[in-house]
């Protein structure tokens, strides 16, 4: 059974200009209140005088302790707590100045200042309130509410994408591509893009009651691409125009039509086709293969030129001159050229040109590569060498050899930080440029509209149209170079991270220029990772 509680007893004491109320531990039964303090008072005569509010609360607050407590009830007590105000106005903290728990700070009191300090009431945490005064730790007394901002219009794929493209390797180390994976397909009048539209925002508030605004999401549209139509029953769905191949876009797909050839070689001729183009077996000398999508061989290709709008997917290798003159430098006889990516087994006397990324399994051999973004060589357990000729790559080179034993040149040059930097100055500059331009016109205009004594006539009324048209066409292009700009500086961004990695070997004779920056490795080093960083080539 629980025992009774115990509370103190009360007197009151006039001295000087103050009014002392005295608790003492007792075994009394009868709590404490504003009721009996009164009644006190009036028993004394002195229920006339105006007592502090702050002091009665916690004279009452003190009661429940049972313990010996003192106060002035005519003046105002110490604080004997600090409200902290966050930077960013979201939230207050109460700390204590005092780890007595004789401080008796009551509830009313601390809420009183936080709505003196100009604290929201709504956004007053009651039960921290509570556990503040009780245990006089530093706690979260009042909480802001942040904006929450819209999430753009979302695009989700409804057909199935395939995104490692490289070929599928065995125990044996033989390319079986075909037999695992199929590039995709689609019916006329299949699903291919559903829109979502953007979530709408919500506005945030600080503690203090000031509105923080949130941004609604971007709506986007279908971006219209050959091959494929919105459906007339739901204005959320793209469908498929025509049958053949989807190649997911910003906003939208393109279906390409696909030609498919068993070999292409004199029989075949060389090959231009809107579209998407597969190569069930070689490709062999002399042919040129142009295809505005995908473009895929399942055995090798010699001395053939290929491009591509899409990606390059080789099942084999890539081979030049089978024999080179061992008095002339070796003949580079293939040419690759993608907006996507490149996947092959290995090359050799070979130049490539990747909007994309490059991606070998096995070796390269005395090459000329440039990849906007990434050159992976060593994929699924494959020797992964580069070996002789020269390879330019935006982002970064790994492979697991880089050079040989037999010391040959190799040539790296890695990042376009420094070219990043110079575009978003010029872009910068031309924003300026036309802010600029636009506020001379806009300044026209008020003055045609503050003339005390204006000309209303056709003759002004045309001007300000012309005026209102230019101001218009430069507003829209400060937009779009304003997203340049964005895009420019995120991709500066990715380019500062630019490195070379050797995952097992380094061999002397392979340069390296990272950022613009030379290296020449003169020894034989173990895995070896080269990264830009504060102006310098860092070897790690």
């Amino acid at each position: 059974m629980e025992e009774p509680k115990s509370y103190p007893s009360l007197s009151i004491s006039a001295e000087n200009d103050a009014l002392i109320a005295h608790l003492e531990p007792s075994t009394g039964e009868q709590p404490i209140d504003a009721t009996q303090l009164q009644q006190l008072l009036a028993d004394r005569q002195l229920d006339a005088l105006e007592l502090n509010a702050t002091s009665v609360d916690r004279l009452i607050c003190a009661a429940q302790h049972n313990q010996s407590f003192s106060l002035d009830l005519l003046s105002e007590p110490a604080a004997g707590f600090e409200l902290k105000i966050s930077d960013d106005k979201m939230s207050v903290t109460a700390e204590s100045k005092s780890d007595s728990p004789q401080s008796y700070l009551s509830v009313a009191e601390l809420k009183a200042q936080l709505l003196a300090l100009g604290v929201d009431a709504t956004l007053i945490l009651e039960d921290a309130l509570t556990s503040f005064v009780k245990d006089l730790k530093p706690t979260v007394v009042a909480q802001g509410r942040p904006a929450i901002n819209g999430e753009p219009t979302q695009f989700e794929p409804c057909f199935s994408i395939d995104r490692d493209l490289g070929p599928a390797i065995d125990e044996a180390d033989i390319a079986h591509y075909y037999d695992t994976k199929q590039y995709v397909t689609v019916e006329i009048g299949a699903p291919l893009l559903r829109r979502i539209p953007p979530t709408a925002a919500a506005d945030g508030i600080t503690v203090m009651g000031k509105a923080i605004k949130a941004k609604p999401g971007k709506a986007l549209q279908f971006k219209k691409l050959p091959g494929s139509i919105i459906s007339e029953t739901d204005e959320n769905l793209l469908l498929a125009q025509i049958k053949g191949h989807p190649v997911l876009e910003p906003q939208g797909v393109r279906v390409d039509q696909t030609l498919e050839l068993k070999n292409a070689s004199l029989d075949s001729g060389s090959i231009h086709f809107d579209g998407s183009v597969q190569i069930h077996g070689d490709v062999l000398p002399q042919v040129c293969i142009v295809a505005t999508g995908d473009l895929f061989v399942k055995g090798t290709v010699e001395n053939a030129k290929l491009l591509a709008g899409h990606n390059i997917v080789i099942g084999g290798g890539v081979i030049s001159e089978a024999a080179p003159d061992k008095d002339q430098p070796p003949k580079i006889t293939t040419q690759i050229s993608a907006n996507g990516d490149v996947h092959a087994k290995f090359l050799n006397l070979t130049r490539i040109s990747a909007g994309g990324s490059i991606f070998v399994q096995s070796y390269i051999l005395h090459c000329d590569l440039r990849a906007e973004q990434t050159l992976v060589i060593g994929e699924k357990g494959g020797k992964g060498a580069l070996i002789g000729g020269k390879s330019h790559v935006d982002h970064s080179v790994t492979a697991n050899t880089l050079g040989s034993s037999a010391y040959i040149a190799t040539e790296i040059e890695c990042g376009t930080f420094p070219q990043h930097r110079q575009a978003i100055a010029a872009l910068e500059s031309v924003i300026a440029k036309r802010s600029d331009e636009c506020r001379q016109l806009q300044n026209i205009l008020e003055k045609i509209k503050d003339d005390p004594a204006p000309v209303v006539g056709e003759l002004t009324i045309n001007r300000r149209t012309r005026i209102n048209k230019v101001i218009a066409s430069i507003e829209a292009s400060l937009v779009e170079l304003t997203e340049s700009l964005e895009a420019e500086q995120a991709l500066g961004l990715i380019a500062q991270q630019a490195f070379v990695q050797a995952k097992k070997n380094l061999y002397p004779q392979v340069s390296v220029k990272l950022q613009d920056l030379p290296y020449l490795e003169q020894v034989e080093r173990p895995g070896t990772k080269l990264t830009f960083k504060n102006g310098e080539i860092q070897i790690q």
